[in-house]
């Protein structure tokens, strides 16, 4: 699968795990810091977990850029990674259930990552993580194949830390 079925399918995905109201998305996309950073995974995190140089675009600008609360490419220009903040365990649990099973057919339950998390897969190296601890979550979603399993586990442990 070429990378820009993937970031379609990513972007798809995206829409229908958007489970919550329009209101409710309006505030998780206000969590935004100045310069379009997400307070809880920042361009000084992904850097460190990741080394990557990254910087914020905002949400819908770039192909997959989905994610709620930040939208971050490489140095590259290209799309890296997306992050939506949850703010319920029902907002976990939600986004859980609307992961669509035939695009991420595989899926591992992690431990170590919050109090719950999963990690979806597919082909093309497709990937989707949800995890929450307590009240807070986090959705990350690499769109880069440069993202270890590892890595996107290290992002989550990092969003769910209090901040």
């Amino acid at each position: 699968m070429d990378r820009g079925l993937c970031l379609i399918g990513l972007g798809l995905l995206l829409a229908a795990c958007g489970g919550r109201s329009d209101s409710a998305r309006a505030d998780s996309g206000s969590a935004t810091r100045k310069g379009g950073e997400c307070p809880i995974l920042t361009v000084a995190d992904i850097q460190a977990v990741t080394g990557a140089t990254v910087k914020p675009v905002p949400r819908g600008t770039t192909p997959g850029a989905g994610g709620t609360c930040a939208n971050y490419i490489g140095a590259d220009g290209h799309a890296y990674l997306g992050v939506s903040q949850l703010t319920t365990k029902a907002e976990y649990t939600a986004s859980v259930a609307a992961v669509p099973n035939d695009v991420y057919p595989k899926q591992e339950q992690l431990a170590g990552v919050g109090d719950e998390g999963v990690l979806f897969s597919g082909p093309g190296h497709i990937r989707y993580l949800v995890a929450h601890k307590g009240n807070a979550g986090v959705v990350v979603f690499p769109l880069t194949q440069d993202l270890s399993d590892e890595g996107l586990k290290q992002l989550a442990k990092r969003a769910l830390l209090p901040h």
